[in-house]
């Protein structure tokens, strides 16, 4: 699958900035990986050695430790240590518009049937979605723009959530600034010249989000398999693509029933394109390709 090649080049280009790679034993592995699973859900292969070696090898060095069972240890009696762990392995690939049809799709399906559901608080017509692993916040600014576009001659206004369970990715989600060749490349020269801006004292390649789509975007740390969100938002839409991969069926049916009890009645969840819910337990009727609802 694309993903899964993505995930090994991304192994490939830590190799090679990694100038010295602590070597892992089985027993280390299964260690290290089943503490994963404990923590995040994420699941590694037999395969996966490499990708532990030279991702762990770097808080080796930081915390100048010579194996990897020191750093078992150290992990351990150091909860601080936990992030940097879960921050070193997980995967943060993510573009503009990603898996664009969805972003039509929800331009031409979704958004004219939730907008005329009713709502449990008349007062508040916000229409709200939910970037559920954020990453760098590629995912969320682009739904900003779309649902600006949307709904530019409407009074209707929007809000954007996103979470991930990186801290240190979704610094930069929260900072809004980004590379401003990627911009090029990815978003529509309409938008580009819309919703970002150069910066002042800053290097030519850097550009900033509008305040118009960072004010209406907000990011939290947050771990799918904890199961519970800390708002009481029911969400109009939830994004929660690319992520299922790394999860078995059962962590994948606890994830998305957990995720549901957030999703208003009539809502919708996107999937990537790679992924499918087929066979699980859960109340979703399948509308498009990797496009659930919600029964309203």
């Amino acid at each position: 699958m694309q993903i899964r090649k993505k995930f090994e080049e991304e192994i490939a280009i830590d190799s090679i900035y990694s100038f010295k790679t602590t070597r892992i034993n089985p027993a280390q592995y299964d260690c290290l990986r089943n503490r994963l699973i404990s923590l995040t859900g994420i699941e590694l292969g037999d395969n996966k050695q490499t990708l532990i070696e030279t991702r762990l090898s770097k808080r080796l060095s930081v915390l100048k430790l010579d194996s990897f069972t020191q750093y078992i240890n150290y992990l351990e009696k150091d909860p601080n240590e936990i992030s940097n762990f879960v921050n070193s392995l997980t995967t943060n690939k993510t573009d503009w518009f990603r898996e664009a049809t969805h972003f039509s799709y929800l331009t031409k399906q979704v958004l004219p049937s939730i907008e005329i559901l009713p709502r449990s608080n008349s007062a508040d017509q916000t229409l709200y979605l939910w970037s559920a692993a954020s990453s760098s916040g590629e995912e969320a600014y682009s739904l900003a723009i779309t649902m600006r576009e949307y709904l530019k001659d409407s009074k209707q206004d929007f809000r954007i959530f996103g979470t991930d369970i990186d801290s240190e990715i979704l610094s930069k989600a929260i900072n809004a600034r980004y590379n401003e060749e990627n911009i090029r490349q990815q978003v529509p020269p309409e938008y580009r010249n819309k919703y970002f801006s150069k910066l002042a004292n800053q290097t030519k390649n850097c550009i900033q989000v509008s305040s118009e789509l960072s004010s209406r975007t907000k990011f939290r740390q947050y771990n799918l398999v904890e199961g519970k969100l800390p708002t009481e938002i029911k969400f109009d839409v939830i994004f929660l693509r690319n992520v299922l991969i790394y999860f078995s069926r059962t962590t994948i049916e606890t994830v998305i029933n957990g995720m549901i009890k957030n999703l208003r009645p009539g809502g919708y969840l996107f999937i990537g394109h790679s992924e499918s819910l087929s066979g699980l337990s859960i109340p979703l009727i399948h509308v498009s390709e990797s496009v659930y609802r919600l029964v309203p």
